[in-house]
């Protein structure tokens, strides 16, 4: 039985979290952060080409996946749900193994556990974001790069070099940081073991190999497509707008606050320099925790522009483990020689840091997991889907208007000049432009100077049913009910009659 041990934990773990976030993924719709992934993967499979036919605000990769499981398992927005806590389970597994590397196999899981409970779907909407599948790519990068320390064998290398793309066309932004901390890293390690400055070429060559081998036959099949000019336009130039626009504050950034006085999400990356000066000054170094600490130091840049729970959760996940490790080895400073002092220290830092945090963690999930939720089976989209009162009664209603509408006057289409586009996977909708969602910075960046002159045409001459917020309403236009979005003020609009 001893023998199954080291594998049964893995997959322990993996079925635990899954179980936990997947749960969780079903509770309440966010119909802008739902929608603006869902929209492009459904029109993915109905034909529509990315970039040049439906907007994606990250990589192609996460849409391409969400894509491909829609295809297998059906147009519903649990699918996506579901499948990106399947990736967190992943996350999981690879984390346990890369955290194992330095800790021993009960503080690994012990870390998992806290890593757990202070997940953002405890409290707030579950999303299925692009954030998650990055993450995943940029942890099995780390691992590929500690397996070539211990082994030496190049391909692991290789396989790091495209694994690291990956997560570019998962996130820009993780990517960039992910093949940064790789180089980084990679130097490093071959300074720190005393090898020859020479070895360093074929080496690094070895990663950007990879990483070419996997984004050159993307690029080629986007610049085929005709999508290369729209590709640049929503994944480099908006994203780089955004961060020039957020620059202003950001301090605030990447020393966010916590339920706690003391932030855990502005500790756990200074514990990580720590961690990263202590071994790098060092006699020895581990160079194991200095390669952790470099890649989660690098996933710390991206609390910066957005540093919401989620966001910093998915950025420190990387950095947990080192936490716990500078917690343990502070106990053991303290006293090593007895057990009982020696982890009764640990249990109180870890107390004295994570408690509040964990504590509001555990009544959030607890609160969520235990309210009244109502399903749909229409719209198709959201069956499955655990809803509020007010969200069954909105999306119910509004549904039964639209198909009402239609069997009046035939079919029509649905776009928003709000910017949420969950709305608009109710039914099959068509876009008169690669932008479907009206958003204040997306046309402040001027990435699309003519989607605004286009949607008022086209609302103008084709005469669609519009999910609209106040102030947003196009003239000719009136509401068809009383009904609103208190998650987002939105209501359905019609041709006045």
């Amino acid at each position: 039985m001893k023998k199954f041990i080291p594998l049964l934990i893995p997959v322990f773990i993996f079925f635990v979290t899954f179980f936990i976030s997947g749960y969780f993924s079903a509770i309440n719709t966010d119909p802008h952060h739902d929608g603006i992934v869902l929209k492009p993967a459904i029109d993915v499979v109905n034909g529509k080409m990315l970039f040049r036919d439906t907007f994606t605000q990250y990589g192609a990769l996460t849409t391409l996946i969400q894509a491909f499981a829609i295809k297998i398992f059906g147009e519903y927005l649990i699918t996506i749900k579901l499948l990106t806590a399947f990736f967190y389970g992943l996350v999981a597994v690879l984390i346990y193994f890369i955290w194992s590397r330095f800790l021993s196999k009960k503080l690994a899981i012990f870390s998992l556990l806290i890593w757990l409970l202070l997940a953002p779907y405890l409290s707030v909407v579950f999303l299925p974001w692009s954030s998650v599948y990055a993450l995943f790519f940029q942890c099995l990068t780390l691992y590929l790069i500690l397996k070539y320390l211990d082994t030496n064998n190049k391909k692991a290398l290789l396989l790091a070099g495209i694994f690291g793309a990956l997560t570019f066309w998962s996130k820009q932004n993780v990517g960039a940081y992910t093949i940064a901390a790789s180089f980084i890293s990679i130097a490093l390690l071959q300074a720190l073991s005393k090898k020859k400055i020479s070895t360093l070429f074929p080496i690094g060559f070895q990663y950007l190999f990879g990483s070419l081998l996997i984004s050159l036959p993307i690029l080629l099949w986007i610049t085929l497509n005709n999508a290369i000019a729209d590709w640049w336009k929503q994944s480099i130039s908006f994203a780089l707008f955004w961060a020039e626009a957020s620059k202003l504050h950001i301090f605030n950034h990447f020393f966010p606050r916590s339920i706690s006085n003391l932030s855990i999400w502005s500790l756990i990356p200074i514990l990580t320099i720590i961690a990263f000066l202590r071994e790098f000054f060092a006699k020895k170094s581990n160079l194991t925790i200095l390669a952790v600490s470099i890649f989660g130091l690098f996933s710390w840049l991206q609390y910066f522009p957005i540093a919401d729970i989620r966001h910093v959760y998915w950025a420190a996940t990387p950095m947990f483990g080192i936490t716990i490790y500078l917690f343990f080895k502070l106990a053991e400073s303290i006293n090593n020689k007895n057990t009982i002092i020696k982890y009764s220290v640990f249990l109180f830092l870890i107390m004295l840091i994570f408690a509040r945090d964990l504590n509001f963690g555990i009544k959030s999930g607890f609160i969520k997991a235990t309210k009244e939720y109502f399903y749909l089976s229409e719209p198709l989209v959201l069956k499955g889907m655990k809803l509020s009162k007010s969200e069954f009664n909105f999306y119910k209603k509004t549904y039964e208007e639209i198909i009402k509408y239609e069997k009046i006057n035939g079919n029509t289409n649905i776009i928003t000049t709000g910017g949420n586009a969950l709305y608009l996977t109710f039914i099959k909708s068509e876009n008169f432009h690669p932008l479907y969602i009206n958003i204040a910075i997306i046309n402040k960046s001027l990435i699309y100077p003519d989607y605004l002159g286009k949607l008022n045409t086209y609302i103008k001459y084709n005469k669609p049913l519009i999910i609209a917020i106040p102030k947003q309403i196009p003239l000719g236009y009136c509401r068809m009910n009383n009904l609103v979005n208190p998650e987002d003020s939105a209501f359905l609009t019609a041709p006045c009659k």
